[in-house]
């Protein structure tokens, strides 16, 4: 496992983490990109063994997490950008076509890369990508007027550009903090895998966390309607697979939401899942959890290797 930082076109510095097959193969490689607020340890327990099924795999650090630079003060975080920002990554690895592999979050930027470049993608697996779009978790925000979600996000900004980071005593407190998390609950080795690229020691022996704390929240000042998603996503050419747990993560992100608007995020999420043409869905076993990528990574595998042999060969017909 090879893990530096690459400077894309752009200047911007970017961690990666890089898992490459004794005898590589340009078909088999993988662009793989985190959720909100994970970083490139959040693939540590699944891309060695999609090395060894002989992928080249690179996991990424978002901007504002893990090795990455933060986004300049005067710069929002947003979905599209992180999506150019996948493409010039495989400019710098010398990668032409790619798959991508995205979990939560990540899944989604995965959907604009594919959408946006349709002659670099080769395939997207989407792990717990609920949304299916652009910040799709909050798909019952689609009914906002979009000077309300720019004044949501102005809002937010100001509220967490001096928001002091958690410090903690230990680092083992730091990944308890992480693997008992209540929205996202995941086991103590994927806890320690993000935890790890996620904090930094203090002179004084305590540790806190590293990432940029605008992202709290995430309110992001760019949102597409539901039907400028679906035009998006009507632009996806290469296959995809999406991978979910049988919880309905992406809803119940919304449950503080009513009745109503839980009923307009699971309309939105199913409507999106039909206008990707070559999308195949596979729910994951009763008790997987919103990191089953890490926390049971042999089973994730198992799925991916089988289905990316057979959509990344020559005159595959998925």
């Amino acid at each position: 496992m090879h893990d530096t930082v690459l400077t894309l076109s752009d200047g911007f510095k970017m961690g990666m983490k890089r898992w490459s097959p004794t005898t590589p193969d340009a078909q088999k490689r993988i662009l793989c990109y985190p959720g909100w607020l994970d970083n490139a340890g959040s693939f540590d327990e699944i891309a060695p063994l999609l090395c060894e099924a002989g992928f080249d795999v690179v996991a990424l650090d978002p901007p504002g997490c893990g090795k990455s630079q933060w986004m300049p003060a005067y710069c929002n975080y947003n979905d599209f950008e992180e999506a150019s920002m996948l493409m010039k990554m495989a400019d710098m690895l010398g990668w032409g076509k790619v798959a991508l592999m995205g979990h939560s979050r990540g899944g989604g930027v995965a959907f604009i890369a594919a959408a946006s470049f349709p002659e670099r993608v080769s395939a997207v697996v989407a792990i717990e990508a609920g949304g299916y779009g652009v910040a799709g978790v909050y798909a019952h925000e689609i009914t906002r007027n979009p000077a309300d979600v720019l004044r949501a996000n102005y809002k937010s900004c100001l509220k967490n550009t001096n928001r002091k980071l958690r410090v903690f005593k230990t680092f083992e407190e730091a990944v308890q903090h992480t693997q008992h998390n209540k929205a996202f609950p995941k086991t103590k080795k994927t806890a320690e895998n993000i935890v790890r690229r996620h904090v930094q020691q203090e002179s004084n022996g305590s540790w806190v966390f590293t990432h940029d704390p605008r992202q709290y929240g995430h309110r992001q000042a760019v949102k597409l309607s539901h039907d400028m998603q679906m035009r998006m996503l009507s632009s996806v050419k290469s296959p995809c697979l999406s991978l979910v747990s049988p919880v309905d993560f992406f809803i119940s992100l919304a449950g503080h939401a009513t009745a109503h608007k839980q009923d307009v995020s699971r309309t939105a999420r199913d409507e999106r899942r039909k206008t990707i043409k070559t999308l195949t869905t596979k729910v994951l076993d009763p008790d997987s959890a919103h990191h089953v990528h890490s926390d049971d990574a042999p089973q994730v595998a198992s799925i991916i290797i089988p289905y990316l042999n057979t959509a990344l060969a020559p005159c595959s017909k998925l």
